[in-house]
């Protein structure tokens, strides 16, 4: 029944934002008769509008989407259609193919979340569940911030950050009062890919209509770290140059970042389709608000954009006056609001710079010279992962003798390669600031990848029948050789922190939880080092959801004898005093503090007495061979009051 429910939420979504898309589409222009590319705009626009207008709604008004929806307006007004005709595409029993496309994505998760044996799902990453605690704050409270302190609201403020997956999950969660993260894991992730692929063979089909070469480069875009880990581990490409091998784990399933970036990556997609069809207004738009959907810092994105849009204009040889007109405009304006956020955020750990800072910063000798030194050490970690595709695609540029009036292709491969460039600088002025790694590689160096993939599916559309028929072949092989390997690194048992998550260290999971009396996966023991070392109670998520829920219990790990001086004395304990005196399993512990117990017994003894059901198991870095728990809620959901198993590791 779960797999019929939650498939059925998909394909309701999946209808309504194309029906929203397909109404917000006949007030503009230049429609298109191809059903794949129709179906492509109206998803985007429809889930676009959809979750901005709910966010503008429960904060009415004070939501870092509010100057989107002005410019949104503004790119209605520049391509309305007088006529307000509705577009009907003529649908063919083909067309049944895209339906197939969600059903896939949806399976696999389902099969790997449910394939526990438990009859509970598995939870196996950490920064999807932040996200998911995030939606449930943003419902909860109507405000944008990554500081959750609900005993003082005064001091929450408005920090950019990544928001538009957090409102998309809490909107689909609150339509159909449904668990928040299985609507994050089997609805929200599975509508980005779908649209993503579409979106892609649209673009694809506006210079090739052959059928391998659309097939070539969806296998491209997803066998690269989206689906399969096997490109981390030969190092010779990915969808995400950024992650690093010997320290995580990916894949679409457990991936964190799959789901920031699919935002950032249809937003990318649609605004190359509006490059190559001389929208140029349209795609200036849609790129340059992509700070405001996925990224962190909103300001020196504008000031790279300023290059890229009036490369982009000098390639068809407009004026750079009217380049200008439209641009800066657009970019005070985004601009305008970014300071407003950054003027008055929360002062939280989270130091984000402001216009004036950045402005500076660019003007900094030192600041140039050190990032230079960030960008040689990127492009060199940048080549090294792509040695194989930039082999490829200089042969094929070689091949082709590619001319500058080739203007295809430099839009694809300028386009990205400026962004490209932009982030490593960017990165490297604002390198002192938290948050600009996430700006440049969220944004920038993410773009590399399809940058390259792109390039190399145009030039074999273009390529002659033998070059293209042998390039296809190879870029089978190497496609099928990094899912061999990825399948055969994930399956075999490897030790150390980095290498348990394979298909035994599951098995070790499943065992433990069908064989324990009751849900405790292990149990660890060092007297040398004190509790203030590994606190449990310091995790804001988890004092967010302590309030918010009813039945929250939020117990951790910690190690040795229980000192509770220790965990008075420290400042920030003193911080987040009323968080730490509101947890359930605290209580427990100051409750026994005579008692000479350590905090594992405790913790045994409070599972046993509130028979907590919701189980999380931690393993930490230094311990990498030792399954370390720790309880973070009992077994209700505060939506749906359904169960389910977390592993979460720090």
């Amino acid at each position: 029944m779960t797999f019929v429910k939650y498939i059925s939420i998909l394909l309701a979504c999946l209808f309504l934002f194309y029906f929203i898309g397909f109404i917000i589409k006949s007030f503009i222009k230049n429609k298109s008769n191809d059903f794949g590319s129709n179906c492509f705009g109206n998803l985007f626009h429809g889930l676009i509008i959809t979750v901005v207008v709910y966010a503008i709604l429960i904060t009415v008004f004070k939501t870092i989407f509010s100057g989107f929806i002005v410019l949104y307006f503004v790119y209605i007004i520049y391509n309305r259609d007088s006529s307000y005709k509705f577009n009907k595409p003529k649908f063919q029993l083909r067309h049944t193919v895209y339906l197939l496309i969600p059903i896939i994505f949806y399976t696999y998760r389902y099969f790997f979340i449910f394939s526990t044996d438990t009859g509970v799902p598995l939870v196996v990453e950490s920064d999807n569940h932040f996200n998911c605690n995030l939606a449930m704050f943003l419902n909860h409270t109507g405000k944008e911030s990554i500081v959750w302190d609900l005993f003082n609201y005064k001091e929450i403020g408005i920090s950019p950050y990544h928001y538009f997956e957090s409102w998309f999950i809490a909107l689909i969660s609150t339509i159909f009062n449904e668990n928040y993260w299985l609507i994050l894991q089997l609805v929200c992730i599975p509508i980005l890919q779908t649209i993503l692929v579409i979106g892609t063979i649209s673009f694809i089909d506006l210079f090739s209509k052959s059928l391998f070469v659309k097939l070539l480069s969806i296998s491209l875009i997803f066998f690269s770290g989206i689906l399969f880990n096997g490109i981390e581990q030969i190092h010779l490409g990915s969808w995400f140059p950024f992650m690093w091998s010997k320290n995580h784990w990916y894949n679409a399933f457990n991936d964190p970042w799959v789901l920031r970036l699919l935002v950032g990556y249809i937003l990318y997609v649609y605004s190359l389709i509006e490059l190559f069809n001389k929208r140029y207004f349209n795609a200036i738009i849609f790129i340059s608000v992509v700070p405001l959907f996925s990224v962190v810092i909103g300001m020196p994105v504008i000031m790279a954009l300023t290059s890229i849009i009036i490369l982009a204009y000098s390639f068809k040889r407009i004026m750079l006056k009217k380049a200008l007109l439209f641009l800066f405009p657009i970019a005070f304006a985004l601009s305008f609001f970014y300071f407003l956020y950054s003027k008055y955020s929360y002062k939280s750990p989270l130091p984000i710079p402001s216009v004036y800072e950045t402005i500076i910063s660019l003007l900094n000798l030192a600041s140039i010279r050190s990032s230079l030194i960030f960008i040689l050490e990127d492009m060199i970690n940048l080549f090294g992962r792509y040695t194989f595709l930039i082999t490829l695609l200089a042969f094929l540029i070689y091949k082709n003798r590619i001319k500058v009036r080739d203007t295809r292709f430099y839009i694809i491969s300028l386009f990205s390669g400026f962004v490209l460039f932009f982030g490593f600088l960017m990165r490297g002025i604002l390198k002192d600031y938290m948050g600009a790694w996430e700006f440049s590689y969220y944004s920038f160096m993410n773009f590399a990848s399809p940058a390259i993939i792109l390039s190399i599916i145009y030039l074999l559309s273009i390529s002659k029948k033998n070059i293209r028929k042998y390039s296809l072949v190879i870029m089978y092989i190497y496609i099928f050789y990094c899912i061999v390997i990825s399948l055969s690194t994930d399956i075999k048992y490897q030790k150390g922190f980095g290498k348990k998550y394979s298909f035994k260290y599951y098995q070790n999971v499943k065992s433990n939880i069908q064989n324990s009396s009751f849900p405790i996966i292990g149990l660890f023991e060092n007297k040398n080092e004190l509790a203030h070392n590994f606190n449990p109670f310091i995790q804001e998520q988890a004092f967010y959801l302590n309030v918010a829920c009813n039945k929250f219990y939020f117990v951790s790990m910690s190690f040795g004898d229980i000192d509770t001086n220790n965990l008075k004395d420290k400042p920030y304990y003193q911080f987040h005093k009323s968080f730490i005196s509101s947890s359930p399993f605290y209580k427990f512990v100051v409750m026994n503090k005579n008692s000479k117990k350590t905090i594992d017994v405790l913790q045994y003894e409070f599972i046993r007495k509130n028979k907590i059901k919701y189980l999380s198991v931690t393993a930490l870095g230094s311990l990498p061979n030792i399954f370390i728990s720790h309880i973070e809620k009992d077994y209700k959901d505060p939506i749906s009051g359904e169960r389910f198993i977390v592993l979460y590791w720090h």
